[in-house]
């Protein structure tokens, strides 16, 4: 069993192989793993307690998270772990493919970085990704679903701005930009009704508007919203309720 000081530089030496890391932040980061901080409200370290090393998170002055790891690799596949999976989230995020899921993109970029690490850690990832997708595979409904309602929401704020419109059309628009669905959270079932709702009144804003004469840039997003509309047709709630 190595010593807490031993993980903490074998883990630097592993990530210090990632070309685009910045080997001064992984030091600062990875030390940061194994100070201990008396805050109340949340702090976190790993330490040595008998034969094992152990992870806790606490919060408020409860135990929130503890993990228990028996072996050297263990420990350090742990820290890799959260370390990488942390920066392909970010990395993802500033890569962002709208309509898609989000996975993708980071699960690549986990698989790039354990790449250069090696084994057995890559292995390890590599099983990982593999367990979470033979559960729930790559599926773009969940965030096509999320990102259609933001387009309707720009788009209606937008579009009132052009045009003087009927109490209908206003009506309609007013819903996306008070956005009364934004306080509710009654699971998958009430996502579904409040988003084929909003649907439903995407189709009657663009039945409307092409009753009545529109300005160049009213039917540019009037096109826009018949995009949206199209696209929220093949959000499949079937399989995000699985």
């Amino acid at each position: 069993m190595l010593s807490l000081e031993r993980i903490q530089d074998k883990a630097i030496q592993l990530l210090s192989k990632i070309p685009e890391f910045d080997k001064s932040k992984i030091e600062a980061d990875i030390k940061d793993y194994f100070v201990y901080k008396n805050s109340y409200y949340f702090h976190s370290s790993i330490q040595i307690e008998g034969n094992a090393y152990h992870y806790r998170a606490f919060e408020r002055g409860e135990c929130i998270e503890h993990w228990q790891f028996t072996s050297d690799d263990d420990v350090l596949n742990w820290i890799l772990q959260a370390y990488i999976w942390g920066y392909s989230s970010d990395f993802e995020l500033k890569h962002r493919v709208r309509y898609s899921d989000s996975r993708r993109i980071a699960y690549e970029k986990s698989k790039q970085l354990f790449a250069l690490i090696g084994e057995p850690f890559e292995q390890i990832n590599l099983n990982r990704i593999n367990k979470i997708l033979a559960r729930f595979p790559y599926d773009d409904s969940p965030g096509r679903a999320l990102d259609l309602v933001e387009d309707f929401e720009e788009l209606s704020l937008r579009f009132k701005k052009t045009n003087a419109f009927n109490s209908i059309i206003h009506k309609n628009l007013d819903y996306f930009i008070d956005k009364p669905y934004r306080n509710r959270n009654h699971g998958i079932d009430d996502f579904e009704n409040v988003f084929l709702g909003m649907l439903q009144k995407i189709r009657i804003i663009i039945n409307e508007a092409a009753k009545i004469p529109l300005s160049q840039e009213g039917y540019q997003l009037l096109s826009k919203m018949k995009e949206s509309e199209s696209l929220a047709a093949t959000v499949d709630f079937q399989y995000l309720k699985k």
